[in-house]
């Protein structure tokens, strides 16, 4: 397994963590639900030329989140586990596309290449900073 692949599942198993950990922390407490809201609704509410302001937003969510609750019953661990699993199934598919393409994908931000504007089927001239682009690739060929 080629490194890059493997740094990306340990990316993705840390996001199912997090993704878990966060999604049973908003249906057990109120404060980081209310918090969320309430940050939602200022900035909503700031914005210019609304036709209408955003008002009650920590109260109805929290509503919402205990009728949610209160249908799955003692299953919400169950029900957050299934929806972290089919994030992280959907993750664990797409490393599997590209190990089966033979694509080496890099997650380290410090080799991503620096975006340039698309080249057009009329100029086929090198882009300007062609110095930038030998770098990246002789650092991608290592």
């Amino acid at each position: 397994m080629s490194p890059g692949l493997e740094h990306a599942a340990y990316l993705g198993l840390a996001g199912f963590v997090l993704i878990v950990a966060f999604g049973a922390v908003l249906l057990t407490t109120n404060a980081l639900l209310s918090w969320l809201a309430r940050t939602t609704q200022r900035l909503l509410n700031s914005i210019p030329k609304r036709k209408s302001t955003t008002k009650d937003l920590p109260e109805r969510l929290i509503a919402e989140r205990n009728l949610v609750r209160s249908n799955l019953g003692r299953r919400w661990r169950e029900a957050v586990l299934l929806i972290g699993g089919r994030i992280g199934f959907d993750y664990f598919a797409l490393l599997c596309a590209l190990r089966a393409t033979g694509a080496n994908p890099n997650a380290h931000w410090s080799s991503w290449p620096t975006p340039r504007p698309p080249s057009s089927p009329w100029c086929h001239s090198p882009p300007a900073d062609s110095a930038s682009s030998k770098r990246v690739s002789a650092d991608s060929s290592s």
